[in-house]
């Protein structure tokens, strides 16, 4: 009988599922016994042994599944009932004001992480009472605590500092902003208390609107200060860059995205306006993230459409964005300009924002935003 419950446990606790069938259980018992056990196995004992496991807590009924109709009765199907976990020892040695409540319940994950908790919390017990004078860059930090300089600035890493709260500032570090290409066109942006600047997606581009802009071939309305090369995708994480550029740090900032008609193009800008929303609502301390407000260059995208050339989309809308993202991002053009640009989705054409030529923004002399 001891053989047989000690079995029975085992296939239990191994089991991935957390609810169990009878039945199963006892062919995988009768399987695992084999000719050696079939002296002791008997139904009877089978019952027995699932009535001590109940007795102890491993399993409960689920009376919803009603009974097996044999003599004694067991329910048809069973509910394993988690065993509390007991937290890592070594937890109780650290001596910082690190929270270690997630690890406690995880002692898998506490060992997974263990050497990088212990170098932080040497960190965080080394500097509480003298601070740096000098703060190191995040990757610098992160090369130091963990031999990754990559890792606290990656997802991973920053989900554990999340965990354990602890803030890039209790490291005293600070994240490094991926620079971006831009060209100051208004020396006066320092004096001013906002700024209107424009966001571009190419290179080529780009060189045209610093061209334009910057020999008077060009106006736009309203007057842009700053024109950045957005580099595709790059801008989404590249943006802090603007409190390294001299005259916008501290200044409320109106950004004006423009890029390819395509739904690519229009993701990118979403994506953006999506990273600082998450900056904002993650308080980092970023007074960048409450003073930047993006928008789509709607009258540059209209001036693309009026060129009346175009060529294959080769990537689709559908399936790029959730329909509820598409429709938030859709909100911020006009009725009459989105219609436009999905009928030209819809006939599987885009625009690149090359076709706005150079000798053709001359032509126009003036644009609206």
């Amino acid at each position: 009988m001891l053989g047989l419950e000690k079995a029975l446990r085992k296939i239990i606790e191994k089991s991935s599922r957390r609810i169990v069938s009878t039945l199963a259980l006892e062919h995988e018992l009768q399987g695992r016994l084999g000719r050696n056990g079939q002296d002791e196995w008997s139904y009877e004992s089978f019952a027995r042994a699932m009535e001590k496991l109940v007795e102890e807590g491993l399993i409960v009924p689920v009376k919803a599944s009603g009974y097996n109709g044999r003599i004694p009765p067991l329910a048809v199907r069973y509910r394993r009932i988690a065993r509390p976990v007991s937290p890592p020892p070594e937890l109780f040695h650290f001596r910082s004001q690190m929270d270690l409540s997630y690890f406690a319940r995880r002692p898998q994950e506490f060992y997974r992480y263990q050497d990088i908790l212990q170098a932080i919390d040497r960190y965080l017990v080394g500097t509480a009472q003298e601070k740096p004078s000098v703060w190191d860059t995040l990757n610098e930090r992160s090369f130091q605590l963990t031999g990754d300089e990559k890792f606290l600035d990656s997802a991973e890493g920053a989900d554990l500092l999340r965990r354990i709260q602890v803030s890039h500032e209790d490291l005293h570090c600070y994240p490094v902003a991926e620079p971006f290409f831009y060209r100051l066109l208004d020396d006066r942006i320092r004096q001013a208390k906002s700024i209107n600047v424009l966001v571009i997606e190419n290179k080529d581009s780009f060189h045209t609107f610093c061209c334009l802009l910057g020999e008077g071939s060009l106006i736009l309305r309203p007057p842009v200060s700053l024109a950045i090369y957005g580099e595709g995708n790059k801008i989404c994480g590249s943006w802090p860059f603007f409190n390294e550029i001299p005259g916008p740090a501290g200044k409320q900032i109106r950004a004006y995205y423009y890029g390819d008609l395509d739904p690519m193009g229009l993701i990118i800008l979403q994506r953006w306006q999506k990273a600082v929303q998450r900056a904002r609502e993650e308080n980092r301390g970023n007074d960048l993230a409450s003073a930047l407000e993006i928008l789509p260059a709607q009258g540059l995208y209209r001036a693309l459409l009026q060129q009346g050339r175009d060529r294959e989309l080769k990537i689709k809308a559908e399936g790029l964005l959730p329909a509820a993202d598409l429709e938030l991002l859709w909100t911020q053009f006009a009725p009459e300009l989105r219609r436009s640009i999905e009928e030209l989705w819809a006939r599987g054409r885009m625009v690149p924002q090359e076709a706005l030529s150079a000798s053709r923004l001359a032509e126009l002399k003036e644009i609206t935003l």
